[in-house]
């Protein structure tokens, strides 16, 4: 998954959204467990949101997050007091001392990262977005030009309309396959040029 982190000439992202295939069982879940702790504390992006299927599930994904900050070398000192999160109903955050980055986490519907501004972004469980409401929540605010939203998933079924209905761009001798819009997808198969979204199965 190397190439979801490549980065334009500008700095940007070269992809702004990453699908992730993954069969179930096979730890798609951990993707965002260990991308947390860099985004905050190697990139500092100020805010990183976390969504699922059910507000508890992201609660789990989050907690592993914060059971491992403490842990790694070098940052210790960064995550050495009881203030640096809050787990409750109303808000589950972390964040790093001065809060200059943060990690919050939501359910995925229409309120999810709504009204905010997403630096980087976690949808797992795509496959269980039966319409657009969550993904309308989060993809508008990820508006920085510089942000990316990852989106975990398993192949789904009829009705992953958001994982379903996506448009597919794949490389094969220099020709791209479209169809319609919202969510684009790449398989990297050519030499780096600006692209849109990238999708890395993984066989386990």
């Amino acid at each position: 998954m190397i190439h979801a982190g490549e980065l334009l000439p500008d700095g940007r992202p070269r992809f702004r959204i990453v699908l992730v295939l993954v069969s179930r069982q096979n730890g798609k879940t951990e993707v965002p467990v260990l991308l947390a702790p860099f985004w905050m504390c190697i990139d500092g992006w100020p805010l990183t949101v976390g969504t699922s299927t059910k507000l508890e599930y992201a609660k789990e994904t989050w907690d592993k997050t914060r059971k491992l900050l403490p842990r790694m070398d070098g940052f210790e000192e960064e995550f050495d007091s009881k203030r640096w999160y809050v787990r409750g109903a109303m808000d589950t955050s972390m964040w790093t001392r001065n809060e200059e980055a943060r990690y919050k986490i939501a359910a995925a519907n229409e309120e999810g990262g709504r009204s905010l501004t997403i630096n980087r972004g976690v949808a797992d469980e795509l496959r269980q977005h039966r319409d657009y409401r969550a993904w309308s929540a989060m993809e508008p605010a990820a508006s920085p030009e510089d942000a990316q939203i990852w989106c975990l998933s398993n192949a789904g079924d009829e009705g992953s309309v958001v994982r379903r209905i996506s448009p597919i761009r794949t490389s094969s001798g220099g020709r791209e396959r479209r169809s319609p819009p919202p969510l684009p997808l790449v398989v990297v198969s050519q030499p780096l040029r600006p692209s849109w979204c990238v999708t890395f199965t993984m066989w386990v």
